[in-house]
């Protein structure tokens, strides 16, 4: 009895022990943030804009009780991007309830993984919404700027999630235009609109023809029959019935065992 107790514990302790190195090992291929907001490690912001994206994040992320995060690196370590974003998130020690935007620039793309509450804040349609957002700045090579775009987004869907309505399929996010944008935009149309009454008057008065005879101002006409024929009439009525499901976010387990959403593109 005591020999089988000693065996079965001797196996528990060699499970264990394989568990561990399995987790520290696949921890090890992640770099030590030590859970820093913004990790640059491809090198493309300056120091003054990494400190201005941390001070960013740091007031979103108190706004909110998140941990929302930027990375970019160069090589992944033949992981997946997005495997690469949950391990990052994972085993950097950062909080339940957050989200990282991942920048590879090997091949370049972007991804974002979600944690917690941040699941339901960022649904499938949101994660792509703010890659339409991004992508232009990425493509440019402008990233501070889509950087600040992702953010300021992120405060928009965080908030829109935090009064019972995130952004999904049937309740789109539409991106904030500038008054002095719409400003110009009414005014380019009334001047289309001016000019098209404009046209449509000058052709109106424009109404004079020179006549070949005096027959095309007599006036009266003679009628021989006179009737008013009534066929029929048939009209059918059609319901049309619509749909406003959404979309929801999909998820998956990370190697640590944790249940991540999320999604990306390239650039």
């Amino acid at each position: 009895m005591k020999k089988q107790i000693r065996h079965f514990l001797f196996c528990l302790f060699l499970m264990i022990g394989i568990f561990t190195y399995a987790i520290s090992a696949n921890a090890s291929d992640i770099p030590n943030s030590e859970k820093a907001l913004v990790y640059d490690d491809a090198n493309l912001l300056s120091p003054s804009e990494m400190n201005s994206l941390t001070s960013k994040l740091e007031a979103l992320n108190k706004k909110h009780a998140v941990n929302i995060i930027i990375v970019t690196t160069k090589d992944t370590g033949g992981k997946t991007d997005m495997v690469f974003a949950d391990d990052y998130y994972d085993y950097n020690g950062y909080d339940e309830n957050g989200a990282v935007l991942l920048i590879n620039m090997n091949p370049k793309g972007w991804t974002i993984s979600t944690a917690g509450t941040c699941i339901r804040s960022f649904t499938d349609y949101g994660i792509q919404r703010i890659g339409s957002i991004i992508t232009p700045d990425l493509k440019a090579g402008d990233f501070n700027a889509a950087f600040i775009k992702f953010i300021n987004t992120a405060d928009d869907f965080l908030t829109q999630a935090k009064n019972g309505t995130p952004y999904d399929t049937n309740h789109p996010y539409a991106a904030k235009v500038s008054v002095m944008k719409i400003i110009i935009a009414m005014l380019l149309l009334a001047l289309a609109i001016a000019l098209i009454i404009v046209r449509i008057l000058a052709f109106q008065m424009n109404t004079v023809r020179r006549q070949q005879s005096a027959k095309a101002y007599e006036k009266g006409m003679n009628l021989t029959t006179q009737s008013d024929i009534y066929l029929y009439s048939h009209t059918t009525s059609h319901k049309i019935e619509s749909s406003s499901s959404g979309g929801g976010s999909s998820t998956h387990t990370s190697s640590s065992g944790r249940t991540h959403g999320g999604g990306g593109g390239k650039f």
